[in-house]
């Protein structure tokens, strides 16, 4: 029977991340039985050395449960995070003003160690802290400052990330450390890459281009696009053309 016409095929896959508390055998193979169709490995944390073990295990596990199981390498992307609150946390209260610096000798300013995205954006943009927990409207700008008001506010921690959606793409979404965990990926020999923060085709196209110049072979992996940007909704279909 076509696969595609087959009632008992699933078309729904089941991802699952990969570590700390799973990476044990047991866990991984309670994880296959449960029906985990894909092991997501989220090269955001951990080390190679760490990450080559999982996969040699999970292989063996899906091996001996004569299950199939791909491996899908999650590339980190140009994730940009604040720099370190001291005392933390910082209270912003909605219709303050707060000040974000790059300079490291800024007092009173929440350190921000990323002067591209400051040259990048202009007042009356939107800031996102904390995946959305905290939004700013830039008022001022100066050389390695952003003056702010807050939008909402909240508790704001050191390390949270920050993006500002709609404005001017900052930085490519294939980082120096992403093409290092390519050689990495594909020398593992994983079926797909998963591309973070991607705005266009372009993105597609240049993590084609790189694993054609490495392994020989675009196809040899495939690319998942992952759709967590608003350039993406807006591109959206010539990213999935």
């Amino acid at each position: 029977m076509n696969k595609i016409n087959d009632p008992n095929a699933t078309r729904t896959k089941i991802v699952a991340t990969i570590g700390p508390a799973c990476r044990n055998k047991e866990t991984l193979r309670a994880m296959v039985r449960a029906g985990m169709d894909v092991a997501r490995i989220n090269l955001s944390h951990g080390t190679h050395s760490e990450h080559t073990r999982d996969i040699a295990t999970i292989r063996e596990i899906a091996a001996e449960e004569g299950t199939p199981v791909a491996i899908m390498v999650d590339l980190q992307g140009p994730k940009l995070r604040i720099g370190k609150i001291d005392p933390e946390p910082l209270v912003l209260e909605q219709g303050a003003r707060v000040t974000l610096s790059s300079s490291p000798n800024a007092v009173d300013a929440v350190p921000l160690p990323h002067p591209e995205l400051i040259s990048g954006v202009h007042p009356g943009d939107r800031l996102l802290l904390d995946d959305g927990e905290i939004e700013l409207r830039v008022e001022e700008k100066g050389p390695d400052r952003l003056v702010c008001r807050v939008i909402a506010g909240g508790p704001l921690y050191s390390h949270k990330g920050i993006a500002a959606p709609g404005g001017a793409s900052l930085v490519t979404a294939l980082t120096e450390k992403d093409k290092t965990d390519v050689h990495f990926a594909l020398k593992e020999r994983v079926d797909y890459l998963a591309l973070s923060f991607v705005r266009s085709a372009a993105d597609i196209v240049a993590l084609r281009k790189l694993v054609e110049k490495i392994a020989g072979d675009a196809g040899a992996v495939g690319i998942v696009a992952k759709i967590e940007k608003k350039e993406a909704l807006d591109n959206f279909d010539e990213i999935l053309e």
